[in-house]
């Protein structure tokens, strides 16, 4: 072999390792979503969001997030660093309260095990915040007037609603 051809065979074997060293960490952690599922309506501020990791090696797991673009940014919403509530292969959750209601917000979680290894869900999801009744709510003139008697088995109601979202 001449030396330039183990110039430049001896950095590619480097780089194939570490492409497979760094590929191969990646799947000792997954995170799969649970709930609530994509697109779903809370109508309460305060959500549940569940999750199941999955160590592939021996180990804890140190904390996961969750991560949202609630303020606008993509940034980590609530930490859960309780090992208690982080079981491998298990539902685990991090509780959150939004401040105000919110349309469209996209989720995820990232979890650590206690050897810095990380790795994202494997989707996010997105959910509506709407924890806000609608504030005017009138039966427009083609509904029945109040005590109507009919003899059929059905009823027309026509409704308009007023609501911020």
């Amino acid at each position: 072999m001449n030396k330039t051809y183990l110039k430049i065979l001896i950095p590619l074997v480097f780089l194939f390792l570490f492409t497979v060293f760094v590929y191969a960490g990646g799947s000792e952690l997954n995170i799969t979503l649970s709930g609530p599922p994509d697109n779903n309506w809370s109508i309460t501020r305060n959500v549940n969001f569940t999750f199941i990791p999955e160590l592939q090696t021996p180990g804890a797991f140190a904390n996961c997030s969750l991560w949202t673009n609630y303020t606008g940014t993509w940034a980590i919403t609530q930490t859960n660093t309780s090992v208690m509530s982080i079981v491998n292969a298990s539902t685990s959750w991090i509780n959150y309260t939004f401040a105000a209601d919110k349309n469209a917000v996209i989720w995820g979680i990232q979890c650590y095990n206690t050897t810095t290894l990380s790795n994202w869900s494997n989707t996010n999801r997105t959910i509506y915040v709407d924890a806000t009744a609608p504030s005017e709510m009138s039966f427009l003139s083609t509904s029945q007037a109040n005590a109507s008697w009919l003899n059929r088995n059905w009823i027309l109601v026509n409704i308009s609603v007023t609501e911020a979202n």
